[in-house]
């Protein structure tokens, strides 16, 4: 969840809830313009001049007064002159003969209208007699003429419409759906650029809506209501009933011509399934912003759930539910007895015994990777990119002991150096001023002037300091990295600590002609620490520059604050060359000379990282060149 953006100032329940009526609204409106689009295209606004005659309005009231006309003349010929009666059509009857030539059977009476044309439509009908009942069927063919002769064989009877152009002359249906396309012509062009601008802020409000979907101003992450947590694929269901209602509730009503009552049931069923669409996608974009829209389903968990048990199955297991399965298979494949269960059968052995091959295969593979193993070869590795299953678990486990045993053997080689590196510091560090005592108490017991031995008991002195120096150093060493020393944490100020450091070895800087360099990236900085801890630290670390740090050259202290820590660079260059790792001279008794002329124990960066580990610190220390540079971290308080 730390990776999903903050919620806007704008994204709040508020602007959501106005943006779902908004949405409301443009859904309905686009519902009320898209009729008026399908009438407009239905009465021809966006065809040619002449085009209510050429609308499918047109076509469609033609074609109903014709089965009109056909059915009259089925059931009741005598009333064929009451048919175009207040119509604005006349109408010509022709039935075929004998002979097969069709003549002219009724002729509607001819009115005088001279301030029209007409227009001509030709419909051809087919009598079928099926059990006694007689049915009409109505063709079309958009022109006034000759029967074409494919059906003249085929139909009894052909009606030739003659429409009055415009159609004003009775107040009839087609007399009003030509007012429609009247009043429609003058919007031919406004009522598609308000679709166009209903669909464009519908657009943008749902780019709204998706895009704060999940988010509320002032919360963090995604916030899921009760809708959103119940799995998905019953949600998805439960939302589809809904859509399915109201859809099946649509188809029961039928509007009657223009009642407006119906009308606005059909939008407010219409409006509703959008709502039901939209609700869905909303929780599908949060569920799918929260990581949650496969995981939280009933599907999924049902697989989790087979896999979980399939996972934990030993192996033998696995393999006879694999068989059981399989078997059952060709017992239906064959059950069956027929050519294309039998393909299936062989089929399904055949792909069945590729991985059972494939396994083996890869089974002796790593058998012999074993086996070289055993003989101590631990430079083969299993190439497992092509296995799969428990073989590829088995396998990388195989490698990883290879690891295991070689980071082993490198650990008890480098523990066998060390203790080897310190057997020797450690008799040779212990052994000189030993030695010293003994040969010059051996001095003193024999003959010696007063000079003599006021210089051999400055000897005996200054090895004794140096031997319990040394004995000190290693208590304390164990002490520290046994966790034996108590550390009192309190606030510390790094500039006043570094100062007063600073200050206490000024004396020593100096006489080696060094300048110390103090940087701050801010004052005052806090760190939680013990401050005689720190105070020893600091001591062991310019110690060792005076010792080891090239007269006439900067020491440079740096303290900067990164990620909650304070962190205290120190930097100096090295006297002698650094032919030696930064690992290795945080180790015990090693010192930065190996020819140990400097006088130390070579513990007191070992110490110094063991005192800071107990301030739950740390010490770093990195080499560059002669670039000798140490990093302490602490926590900022």
């Amino acid at each position: 969840m730390n990776n999903v953006r903050k919620a806007r100032r704008y994204e709040n329940i508020w602007t959501k809830t106005l943006a779902l009526i908004l949405r409301f609204v443009l859904g309905v409106s686009f519902i009320i313009c898209g009729f008026h689009l399908v009438k407009m295209y239905n009465l021809g606004v966006f065809r040619n001049e002449d085009y209510f005659f050429s609308s499918r309005e047109y076509e469609y009231e033609c074609r109903s007064e014709n089965f009109q006309i056909g059915n009259t003349y089925i059931m009741a010929p005598e009333n064929l002159s009451r048919v175009n009666a207040d119509r604005n059509y006349e109408f010509t009857i022709l039935v075929k003969d004998d002979s097969g030539a069709f003549k002219e059977y009724y002729r509607s009476p001819q009115r005088n209208i001279t301030d029209h044309q007409y227009s001509y439509i030709t419909f051809y009908n087919f009598i079928h007699s099926h059990d006694g009942y007689t049915e009409c069927v109505s063709w079309h063919d958009g022109q006034f003429g000759e029967v074409p002769a494919m059906l003249s064989q085929q139909i009894n009877c052909v009606i030739e419409l003659k429409v009055y152009n415009p159609v004003d002359v009775y107040d009839d249906i087609m007399a009003e759906k030509y007012a429609q396309a009247q009043r429609y012509k003058h919007l031919k062009y406004t009522v598609p650029l308000i679709t166009a601008a209903v669909i464009f802020a519908g657009i943008m409000v749902a780019v709204f809506l998706f895009s704060s979907a999940g988010h509320d101003y002032g919360q963090e992450g995604i916030i899921l209501n009760i809708f959103d947590r119940m799995p998905f694929d019953l949600f998805t269901a439960f939302m589809a009933m809904i859509g399915v209602g109201l859809f099946m509730t649509l188809r029961e009503v039928e509007p009657v011509n223009e009642d407006l009552l119906e009308w606005a049931g059909i939008i407010s069923v219409i409006s509703l399934i959008c709502m039901d669409i939209v609700f869905w996608l909303l929780s599908a974009a949060k569920r799918g912003k929260a990581g949650t829209l496969f995981r939280n389903t009933v599907t999924y968990h049902v697989l989790h759930f087979i896999y979980y048990l399939f996972v934990n199955l030993r192996m033998v297991w696995k393999i006879i539910l694999i068989m059981t399965v399989y078997g059952l298979f060709i017992i239906i494949c064959i059950g069956d007895n027929s050519d294309a269960s039998m393909f299936i059968a062989v089929f399904g052995s055949l792909l069945l015994a590729l991985p059972i091959l494939l396994w083996f295969i890869h089974a002796d593979i790593i058998r012999e990777k074993t086996e070289e193993v055993a003989m101590g070869n631990m430079d083969q590795k299993i190439n497992v990119s092509h296995m799969h299953g428990a073989l590829k678990k088995h396998a990388e486990n195989i490698n990883s002991i290879q690891d295991g045993i070689q980071l082993a053997v490198a650990r008890e080689m480098k523990s066998e150096h060390l203790k080897t590196e310190l057997i020797t510091n450690v008799s040779h560090d212990i052994k000189t001023p030993l030695t010293s005592i003994i040969n010059y108490v051996d001095l003193l017991q024999k003959e010696h002037t007063e000079e003599e031995e006021k210089q051999y008991l400055e000897v005996l002195e200054r090895q004794s300091s140096r031997l319990k120096k040394l004995i000190e150093d290693l208590i304390e060493a164990s002490k520290a990295s046994t966790g034996n020393i108590n550390a009192d944490i309190t606030t510390i100020n790094v500039s006043e600590i570094i100062s007063q450091s600073i200050s206490e070895y000024r004396e020593k800087f100096e006489e080696n002609n060094l300048e110390v360099v103090i940087t701050e990236d801010r004052e005052n900085l806090q760190v939680k620490a013990d401050g005689n801890l720190l105070w020893r630290v600091l001591n062991n670390l310019y110690n060792n520059i005076c010792k080891y740090a090239q007269p006439n050259t900067r020491v440079y202290v740096n303290v900067r604050e990164q990620d909650r820590n304070v962190i205290i660079d120190i930097k100096n260059i090295s006297r002698e060359m650094l032919n030696i790792s930064a690992d290795e001279l945080m180790e015990r008794f090693v010192r930065g000379d190996s020819s140990r002329h400097t006088e130390g124990s070579g513990l007191g960066l070992n110490i110094a990282r063991s005192l800071m580990d107990v301030m739950k610190g740390s010490l770093d220390i990195s080499i560059d060149g002669d670039l000798f540079k140490s990093e302490i971290t602490l926590p900022e308080a």
